[in-house]
């Protein structure tokens, strides 16, 4: 047709149908992540000139690009709309998948003296239950399927259990570290002399000490309202 016709004269308004804002970005580290992981959404998009983003349908950000955290789990819905400046805008959706993050509760630490006893490690878990134990030690006393710590006997040192909780999905385990220092038994082994003793004498005593811990504190009764804190008194 226009090879046999010539317009002339005439002006030609085309209609464009296309928006010049292409919104698109890019999650980093994935689209699947864990409870209270930081996510970094970075702005791919062209023809724009400002952005808003949008988490389940309410803003969180106008900036160009954005990062969010997740503080419990679940399914969200992330969005980039670009604007060219006009009445033109499109939009990118992503869904992000968030896994419930393990929490094996706080580390603990306890002191016992050397004596025939145990404790149950489990009544010091402040976290998930259902977790498992381990001993990072080697007393040999420790039975992990219970949770049971037999310190009877046991040389005074500091042996140390950790309670894990698995992870879930992407979430990885947590660990919480319990910590028991095994103290040795003091024992005292008191030297009288002489003996009898007549009551115009004085009374030298002496004793001999083992398992004292350092700035170890002695209290003496004598029976006769006299107390004394020396460590070998000289007693009238």
């Amino acid at each position: 047709i226009l090879s046999e016709y010539t317009c002339t004269g005439y002006s030609v308004s085309v209609l464009a149908t296309g928006c010049p804002a292409q919104a698109d970005f890019t999650t980093t580290p994935d689209t699947v992540v864990c409870e209270g992981e930081i996510l970094n959404f970075t702005n791919t998009s062209t023809g724009a000139t400002s952005y808003e983003w949008q988490l389940d349908g309410f803003t969180f950000a106008t900036t160009t690009d954005a990062t969010l955290s997740f503080g419990s789990q679940g399914t969200y819905a992330v969005s980039l709309i670009a604007y060219d400046g006009s009445s033109c805008y499109d939009t990118s959706i992503v869904t992000i998948d968030v896994d419930p993050a393990s929490d094996a509760g706080l580390d603990d630490s306890l002191a016992f003296c050397n004596i025939n006893d145990s404790i149950d490690l489990n009544t010091l878990v402040t976290g998930d239950p259902g977790g498992y134990w381990e001993e990072t030690t080697s007393s040999g006393q420790f039975n992990s399927s219970s949770g049971v710590f037999d310190y009877s006997g046991l040389s005074p040192a500091l042996y140390e259990f950790d309670y894990i909780v698995s992870g879930i999905g992407v979430c990885p385990n947590d660990t919480a570290t319990m910590k028991v220092n095994i103290n040795q038994q003091p024992s005292l082994t008191l030297n009288l002399g002489p003996t009898p003793i007549n009551v115009t004498d004085s009374l030298y005593i002496d004793f001999t000490t083992s398992g004292l811990e350092p700035g170890a504190q002695f209290l003496w009764d004598f029976c006769d309202g006299n107390l004394m804190t020396l460590t070998s008194p000289f007693y009238y």
